[in-house]
Formats: C-alpha cells, sequence, structure tokens
C-alpha cells in the first residue's frame, strides 16, 4: 500500500518551557530554516506599573444584550492579554537576527502583548518575510499574534482576540 503524503508548510516549534518568570529572563531561539540562520532574543520581565502611562477602563459596553470589558490602555495602545487588569509580565526586548544581520522590530509591534507565551513562539521564513507567530494572555484575555519581518521593508503584525 502506498501512503500520500500532504504537502504542508513545515513550520519550527520552539517551545519556551513554561510561562514567563523572573528567574529565566531570557528565551533564545535560534536555527537554521531554507537554508538560512536565524536567532530571535527575547527578554521579559515583571511588569512595573510606574514606567508606563495606565488607563484603566472596568466600564462595560452593551453590544447585543451582553456586556464587554473595554481594554486597559497602556502608553496609549490596547493592552493584549488581559483585557480589564494591569498586566503581571511584559516584554522588555525583542530582537531578530537573520543571516548574522539584525532586522527591524520597532518596539511598538511587540511592546502591547503582555502575559505569558506559554505555547512558545513559531518561526517560519516564506517569500523574503520572518514570520513569528505566538500565542498570549490570561485565560480570559487570550489572543495570537504573527509578526511579519521582511528581510527588506517594513515589518506589520496581525493580532486577534481568542
Amino acid at each position: 500500500m502506498k501512503l500520500a503524503f500532504l504537502k504542508i508548510p513545515i513550520y519550527i516549534a520552539l517551545v519556551a518551557s513554561g510561562t514567563f518568570a523572573p528567574n529565566k529572563p531570557t528565551d533564545v531561539y535560534s536555527g537554521k530554516i531554507h537554508g538560512h540562520n536565524y536567532r530571535v532574543v527575547v527578554r521579559f520581565g515583571k511588569f512595573d506599573p510606574s514606567k508606563h502611562r495606565i488607563k484603566l477602563n472596568p466600564s462595560a459596553k452593551i453590544q447585543a444584550g451582553k456586556k464587554f470589558p473595554t481594554p486597559t490602555l497602556i502608553d496609549g495602545d490596547p493592552a493584549w492579554g488581559n483585557p480589564d487588569t494591569v498586566p503581571t509580565d511584559e516584554f522588555k526586548a525583542f530582537s531578530v537576527w537573520f543571516d548574522g544581520r539584525r532586522l527591524r522590530f520597532p518596539k511598538r509591534l511587540w511592546s502591547s502583548c503582555y502575559e505569558c507565551f506559554a505555547s512558545g513562539l513559531n518561526i517560519d521564513f516564506r517569500n523574503g518575510v520572518l514570520v513569528i507567530f505566538a500565542e498570549g494572555g490570561d485565560g480570559y484575555g487570550g489572543y495570537e499574534v504573527t509578526w511579519f519581518i521582511p528581510i527588506k521593508g517594513s515589518p506589520w503584525r496581525r493580532i486577534y482576540a481568542v
């Protein structure tokens, strides 16, 4: 009997152990993908409210008879990971290298993502773009984020509540 194989994009799943923790402040993901070397360094730590402008929005909006909390604003941006409270964990730094060259990855693309990324990062390279996928949240404020970091050009992200 002959087995048929599906052509599925290969993702290198790099799984971080556990959650953000003060005793493990840095995760390094490195390897080779499609003949290219990459290195992603993620530094994280406890959220320090004194270093941020925080606007809590515990009020609820009514939509179709249901209450939905409006998100907490941190430094002017909606906080992903816990929609109506102050976060406990945050990224401190996030840098990306590809074939020995540091890629542009602005803080504005990752600084509003809070709480644990217990599932780690998934990294792929497609059509000249390094793609990094992660999940985060405190359960109630779960989200999925995909960062697109082109070798040439401006990076962007897509982020969804789950």
